[in-house]
């Protein structure tokens, strides 16, 4: 489709246009390795009778002026990949995660202009949605150390393919327990490994084998503790039965994180630190805490596969939060057997990283 014809059709919005919105409402475009990075999601609304099916999604980039800077697309089958659910039921709604994450630096982000191609079941027409981004570089103002000593291994962390990015605001479960935000959209599972990348000593089958397990945990930043809990027992060995029961989010919200401690350093900026040992937790609500005080031990409780940390920045103590992207600082980024110190690094999946502070 030409360029024009883009934005004719975020200008018409025909009546039977799919709906499309934007969340979070903030888009933030954050910096890492020479790229720059959005994170956010769409939810559609199909105002029809019909079942639409996503066929494409086309994105416009303009700079701050509005001049045309690229075009990019994702079509068929590559959609299959991005987007395995493509189908909006009629009069229903459904989520797309943006696949359109990273831009060059020299890219300049001035407005984002997106349209969704659907094709429409029983019929040659095609329905349209479109919406338009415009990414803000406002960034937090905590800038934190690791929260574990040694070499640290991000095993999962907020790309694309990431579990903490693909929360889905609008599946059941989410919606049961009051979801309406990603929370965890920038969120980091971090684990000490051995040189050689290893998270664990033999087979990994008892907690005691992964080196994360029973751990320092250490805080990332100055700040008051606004919440602690601290008597959920460790899930058993690495593939055994979960012990965390989904029901207790019903009096905790929180209980997903077992064993936590929520920190905050700033208006609106909060430090998650979650699946804690049992009785670990050296600190009580209302406590004063220090960068690199030791808080905890890293366990395996809530919903947790493994022994880790799981760490997160967010606006908010409770459920009802946005996700914030978390920047280490005094942390050196270990590639194979070259290494790079930063004073803010933007953390994500697969990054081996090792605190400079001792």
């Amino acid at each position: 489709m030409l360029i024009a014809g883009l934005v004719a059709l975020a200008a018409l919005a025909p009546a039977d246009s799919v709906r499309v919105v934007v969340t979070p409402e903030t888009v933030l475009a954050t910096s890492r390795g020479g790229q720059q990075v959005l994170n956010f999601d769409f939810l559609l609304t199909n105002p029809t009778g019909d079942t639409l099916t996503l066929a494409e999604i086309e994105l416009l980039v303009r700079d701050p002026a509005g001049r045309f800077v690229l075009r990019r697309f994702v079509r068929a089958a590559a959609l299959e990949t991005v987007q395995p659910a493509r189908a909006l039921p009629p009069n229903g709604s459904g989520a797309v995660f943006n696949p359109f994450q990273t831009f060059d630096a020299d890219v300049p982000l001035g407005r984002l202009e997106y349209v969704f191609h659907f094709s429409r079941s029983g019929s040659r027409d095609s329905v349209f949605g479109a919406t338009r981004v415009t990414p803000s570089t406002r960034l937090p103002r905590t800038v934190g150390r690791l929260p574990l000593a040694g070499r640290v291994l991000v095993d999962d962390g907020h790309d694309f393919y990431s579990h903490h990015r693909r929360l889905d605001l609008l599946a059941g479960f989410v919606r049961a327990v009051g979801v309406t935000r990603n929370f965890e959209r920038y969120a980091l599972d971090l684990l000490p490994v051995d040189s050689a990348g290893q998270r664990f000593r033999g087979d990994g089958k008892r907690l005691e084998d992964w080196y994360a397990y029973g751990q320092p945990l250490l805080a990332p930043a100055a700040g008051r503790v606004v919440a602690v809990h601290r008597d959920q027992p460790d899930n058993s060995a690495p593939g055994a039965e979960d012990r965390f029961d989904a029901r207790a989010m019903a009096t905790d919200p929180l209980a997903l994180y077992g064993n936590y401690i929520v920190i905050q350093y700033a208006e609106g900026e909060y430090g998650m630190l979650g699946h804690m040992q049992p009785g670990s937790a050296t600190v009580a609500p209302g406590d004063r805490v220090q960068a690199g005080q030791v808080i905890g031990r890293a366990g395996s409780s809530g919903t947790s596969l493994y022994p880790h940390v799981h760490y997160e920045l967010r606006t908010d103590p409770t459920l009802d939060a946005d996700g914030l992207p978390a920047y280490f600082t005094a942390v050196r980024r270990i590639r194979g057997t070259s290494s790079r110190v930063e004073s803010a690094w933007f953390a994500d999946t697969g990054d081996v990283l090792e605190s400079t502070v001792r």
